[in-house]
């Protein structure tokens, strides 16, 4: 189940095989699988004990309550934007950063391009880079920041 999830999350948010799982999981805004198998070991285990299917509609909503409660901080607090490519670079820090292209042996260092920073992170280019000070202005008066 883990496989299908990784797969589908990895489509939807358009990232790279070498994001973690529980990152592109993150970012799809999915339940993981463990915890709806979790909850459905739990529907199970009480069915059986009780014996009875008239409170298995109920158990099952109170376990979708506890299984969905465990994640709906990060939906909450994740700022509703369209994820693209070059968003799903920056939040896992894969792509066209020298840091993770070095790592992949496809940079010959991991020395930023445009500023010569050591180490060309999407942390550096985002909020330190001096190639992209008019970005971050601009972002910072559209967001209030």
């Amino acid at each position: 189940m883990s496989r299908a999830q990784r797969q589908m999350a990895l489509r939807m948010v358009r990232s790279y095989r070498t994001v973690s799982t529980d990152g592109t999981i993150f970012l799809a805004s999915m339940i993981p699988g463990g915890l709806i198998a979790l909850e459905r070991k739990r529907v199970t285990c009480w069915i059986d004990e009780d014996g009875s299917e008239d409170s298995a509609a109920e158990i099952k909503s109170q376990e979708r309550a506890i299984t969905i409660e465990a994640c709906v901080h990060k939906w909450t607090k994740r700022p509703d934007l369209p994820f693209n490519y070059r968003l799903t670079q920056a939040l896992t820090g894969h792509g066209c950063f020298c840091h993770y292209l070095n790592r992949m042996n496809k940079a010959p260092d991991a020395t930023c391009l445009y500023c010569d920073f050591d180490e060309d992170t999407a942390e550096h280019t985002i909020f330190e880079c001096s190639q992209w000070i008019e970005h971050r202005v601009a972002i910072r008066g559209y967001i209030g920041g």
